[in-house]
């Protein structure tokens, strides 16, 4: 009867390990995506904070690329999708 209470005890502890991982992944997730979403935000504020300032697109994008580190291409893509 006592090997049987250990493969209980093991199983057990095997299944709350895993649903504590689950649960760190899944917020670890979800903080990434709150992030990558504040960032989408910023961005797009940069972009209509320069229009409204009367900059061109291609000094935009600049300023998007300096401001999140992003290559030119990228930045480019982004602000022609947001302007």
């Amino acid at each position: 009867m006592m090997a049987l209470f250990n493969k209980e005890q093991v199983l057990e502890a095997y299944v709350e390990e895993e649903r504590q991982a689950a649960a760190k992944a899944a917020a670890k997730a979800a903080t990434e995506a709150a992030t990558n979403k504040e960032r989408e935000n910023g961005i797009i504020r940069l972009i209509e904070l320069c229009k409204e300032f009367g900059l061109s697109l291609a000094e935009t994008v600049s300023k998007v690329a300096m401001s999140y580190n992003l290559s030119q291409a990228d930045s480019t893509i982004t602000v022609k999708k947001y302007w």
